[in-house]
């Protein structure tokens, strides 16, 4: 298994579940999936994940910037966006809270990982 805990949060199910697939097949541990910012800030509260994989936009009232923002004001914690609105990378708002990446929907893999390996580089020892 490869260091770190990841957290993912994505409310389209499906999008999530693949994301979770995709990162344990490379040896990551997802520790959780949450379905909204609100939901996300908790659980980065509580698991105090050492990475958060997020979407941008969800429905209701908070976005993942502002869960994003949110989160970091407790502890700093690198974070990816994986959005359909790559569009964004370049708003004040978003680049205010210093992602690591923006991956645009559909994943890239190769992205993805590459990504990652920069904040999660060392891989367990036998």
């Amino acid at each position: 298994m490869k260091n770190g805990k990841i957290l993912i949060i994505e409310e389209e199910s499906i999008i999530a579940l693949e994301l979770k697939i995709k990162l344990e097949a490379k040896g990551y541990q997802v520790v959780a999936s949450a379905k909204s910012g609100e939901d996300g800030i908790k659980l980065a509260a509580d698991l105090k994940p050492d990475l958060i994989l997020t979407e941008i936009v969800f429905h209701g009232k908070m976005d993942g910037i502002e869960a994003i923002t949110r989160i970091c004001k407790h502890k700093k914690v690198p974070f990816i966006y994986v959005t359909t609105l790559s569009y964004l990378k370049s708003e004040p708002r978003l680049l205010a809270t210093e992602p690591v990446d923006l991956i645009a929907k559909p994943v890239d893999d190769a992205k993805l990982f590459k990504a990652i390996e920069k904040v999660l580089p060392n891989l367990d020892k036998p």
